[in-house]
């Protein structure tokens, strides 16, 4: 099975937005701000394979990065008890 490199298929334009995103994701300082900078990049994403820049296997690919970040700051911005 090969490795789909999804940012292959990206302008440098593109690319930067989607990195510009996934900062946005790192950088949240409420899971509020977390869960609307996830849903911009899934948002980016969806407008990039209906436009064929990307297809599915690519998409789903970013989105696996996404979540993984996501993920990550939804821990570090979760009430602390």
């Amino acid at each position: 099975m090969s490795t789909i490199d999804p940012r292959k298929s990206l302008s440098a334009e593109q690319a930067a937005r989607w990195h510009w995103l996934l900062r946005a994701i790192d950088v949240a300082e409420t899971q509020s701000l977390v869960a609307r900078a996830k849903c911009r990049a899934d948002g980016y994403l969806l407008g990039l394979r209906d436009a064929r820049v990307i297809n599915e296997a690519e998409r789903e690919a970013l989105d696996q990065e996404a979540t993984a970040r996501e993920v990550a700051a939804a821990h570090r911005t979760a009430p602390q008890a």
